[in-house]
């Protein structure tokens, strides 16, 4: 077998393969083999006709089905002695299979490598916002509670005082649904926070760490979000014709988001490895964030 890696950027590589018809002869016959057992050649029972006979007989069929048995063999062979980390199927072009020789090519992408110091991480610059609950916003709930009250019941809101209204919803009095309420706002606050705390560390590292992102990755993850995307505007009861007006910049934002989504992992990957976190893929996002929170707060 013979080959030639042609490297066409960071992550992008075109493999030349070429097999002699000494090295496909197993595969051959092995083929030639199977496809006894299922045709009859008259003179012959299933499975006992010279495979010379087979192959002259279904030259067509005999092609097809060593095609598809030697080119993933030979080139899984070639990945594996090559060392190569693959991130997608290879794609397989430019095949010729003639006088029982085989050469093709497989296109790939590999697994990028991440170089990302850890001082990039351990020091970013986070700002946390102060926690508080303010009265005008106790109040703006009580006169939205009010409103829908005082229509259900017919009544003005000044003639609903806050204790009936905290019973209407469940509480003893005033006083425990304000605490109730206190808390929970402070609580989605803090969820909000959050949020926009990691929003914080995630813009730095995709904003500072480059590399080549695979394409077929952000395609494969953008297929994902922009089908989402348009089943959520149809749950909306958006038309299907307005829907239509806007793919192409529905498409525009799934492929950013692809990116961004594809990068990161790989990001976060390269910092949980360093730092020798024990993670998997679900729990990866949280648990690198943390560690970096745990360093920078």
């Amino acid at each position: 077998m013979k080959l030639e890696v042609i490297k066409k950027s960071q992550i992008c590589r075109d493999i030349k393969i070429e097999v002699s018809k000494e090295a496909l002869k197993d595969i051959k016959d092995k083929v030639l083999a199977r496809i006894s057992q299922k045709v009859v050649i008259p003179g012959f029972r299933k499975g006992k006709a010279p495979l010379g006979l087979i192959e002259r007989n279904y030259p067509d069929l005999t092609k097809e089905e060593v095609l598809k048995e030697a080119v993933p063999f030979y080139c899984n062979q070639v990945l594996k002695q090559e060392n190569l980390e693959v991130v997608n199927i290879p794609r397989i072009k430019d095949v010729v299979y003639k006088e029982e020789r085989l050469s093709f090519v497989a296109e790939v992408e590999l697994r990028p490598q991440v170089n990302i110091d850890n001082s990039l991480y351990r020091s970013i610059n986070v700002k946390k916002k102060p926690l508080e609950v303010r009265e005008e916003e106790w109040e703006k709930f009580i006169e939205e509670v009010k409103e829908k009250i005082s229509q259900v019941l017919s009544k003005e809101k000044e003639d609903i005082s806050e204790d009936f209204l905290a019973k209407w919803l469940g509480y003893s009095d005033k006083d425990e649904l304000k605490k109730a309420f206190y808390s929970e706002i402070y609580l989605n606050k803090v969820v909000q926070r959050k949020r926009e705390i990691d929003k914080q560390i995630i813009d730095v590292l995709l904003s500072k760490v480059k590399f080549e992102i695979p394409k077929s990755l952000v395609e494969e993850q953008k297929r994902g979000i922009f089908t989402s995307q348009l089943e959520e505007l149809r749950r909306r009861g958006i038309p299907e014709e307005e829907i239509n007006k806007h793919h192409q910049e529905i498409s525009k934002k799934a492929e950013s988001l692809a990116t961004d989504q594809v990068k990161l992992f790989y990001i976060l990957e390269e910092i949980a490895k360093k730092e020798k976190l024990n993670y998997n893929k679900d729990n990866l996002y949280e648990v690198v964030i943390g560690f970096i929170l745990s360093k920078t707060l």
